[in-house]
């Protein structure tokens, strides 16, 4: 969870590159596990983005730039989670002999090749254009079509700021989302054979990433208790209840109450930081 922890700081850190001169590597560690706090404590992690724009703005940094690379940020995470899950699906398709193969294979395709001309200059202008025209229009069609351009706008938005990012920073956050998010979904792999169980890598990323998700929606701070039944019940085919609600729970210790305590942490020697500036 330290290498996992380092990695997205890394990650944060070349995403806000302009800003590298104010904030040292380890404020950016201390600022990122401050924010995780937030992120575990409330429902959907929706106090993550107050808590960073708040610390953000001790270093000078502007709420507008914050949110802009947020949105990269956020962007990056679900075009790799979704080729993950593509492959996944390859995978499982290839182990079941099903068409399943095929379609996530071409669907793989399709994600990779959009990734890669992605940062091509003109695509993203081209991109930006059509995407303006299909907001304008889908924003005439009323309120049942006003999500589709609220998704539009976000999707827009996203071009926007990866064109200003550059190429060069933007495949090195490329590279560091896969390396973060491979670590990050192979978390509860790693405990369930500690304990002895097996299971399938591409099953455990699935539980993983269906777990998530759930927690994601629910309104508990931290997807409290729709996580551990995520997980408990999809890990119940390769396992009994009672392994598998054990390994739940050393997963959580990591992926939950670490981030709890090490992002107090975090914020009380940030206080302290400011303290002793101010002294």
């Amino acid at each position: 969870m330290v290498i996992l922890s380092a990695i997205n700081s890394v990650r944060l850190r070349i995403l806000f590159w302009d800003a590298h001169s104010r904030i040292s590597p380890l404020a950016f560690f201390r600022l990122y596990l401050a924010t995780e706090l937030a992120s575990k404590i409330t429902p959907g992690g929706s106090g993550a983005l107050p808590a960073a724009l708040a610390l953000l703005r001790r270093y000078d940094v502007q709420p507008a730039q914050s949110i802009s690379i947020f949105v990269v940020s956020a962007g990056l995470d679900i075009l790799v989670l979704s080729v993950f899950l593509f492959i996944v699906v390859v995978i499982s398709g290839i182990a079941l002999g099903s068409i399943t193969s095929q379609v996530g294979i071409v669907a793989c395709f399709c994600v990779v090749i959009t990734l890669a001309i992605s940062t091509v200059p003109s695509f993203r202008a081209i991109a930006w254009t059509r995407l303006q025209l299909l907001e304008a229009a889908t924003a005439k069609k009323g309120a049942p079509l006003r999500w589709l351009a609220v998704i539009i706008r976000g999707l827009g938005v996203f071009f926007q700021n990866l064109h200003l990012l550059g190429l060069g920073r933007t495949t090195a956050a490329m590279l560091v989302s896969i390396a973060y998010w491979f670590l990050h979904l192979s978390v509860l792999y790693f405990v369930v054979v500690e304990m002895g169980g097996r299971i399938p890598w591409p099953d455990a990323m699935l539980v993983q990433f269906a777990a998530m998700g759930l927690g994601h929606l629910s309104l508990s701070p931290g997807g409290a208790g729709v996580v551990e039944v995520t997980v408990i019940t999809g890990l119940s085919p390769w396992m009994p209840v009672s392994m598998a609600a054990a390994a739940v729970l050393v997963w959580r210790l990591f992926m939950q109450y670490f981030y709890i305590v090490a992002g107090a942490c975090a914020l009380l020697a940030e206080r302290m930081v400011i303290i002793h500036r101010g002294a």
